[in-house]
């Protein structure tokens, strides 16, 4: 269930942030502030209603993370923040203009849970899978600065 719940997420926000004016402007936003408030975007309401669409989500995946594991602590999402910011730049990398999107976090999620799962099978403790996590982050940002660099040229 929680991978069916994640897939139309996944679907209806590719299609908000890629086919609407809502995801238009707030790539923009993302771009340069400046340039959208003389474009006439209403930076302020569009920067709020995309900080309530993220409460929601977070919410949603805080109550699929109760539900798989049969209680609440506040912290326990705490442990996939790393992973979380990690996959959305491995995503970034991937894209042609260097800037975050759906199908490519989706890629850098699956490549950490692949890493994730190769460390739990040999046996590693999770300090290495944090440092791991966190040497991959770096790589990925290297990669997304290289290719924009490339880009600019």
């Amino acid at each position: 269930m929680e991978v069916i719940i994640a897939t139309v997420l996944c679907v209806i926000y590719f299609i908000v942030l890629e086919r609407s004016v809502w995801g238009r402007q707030i790539h923009a936003m993302g771009m340069q502030r400046s340039a959208s408030v003389l474009a006439g975007i209403r930076v302020n309401r569009v920067l709020v209603a995309s900080y309530i669409a993220a409460a929601v989500t977070c919410a949603v995946g805080g109550l699929i993370a109760a539900a798989s594991i049969r209680m609440f602590t506040p912290l326990s999402g705490f442990s996939y923040l790393l992973d979380a910011i990690a996959a959305v730049f491995i995503g970034a990398a991937l894209h042609p203009r260097g800037r975050p999107n759906v199908p490519g976090t989706i890629v850098g999620v699956l490549f950490l849970g692949m890493v994730t799962n190769g460390l739990n099978l040999m046996g590693l403790n999770f300090n290495t899978k944090d440092a791991l996590s966190g040497i991959i982050l770096v790589s990925a940002l290297a990669l997304a600065v290289a290719q924009r660099k490339m880009h600019s040229r």
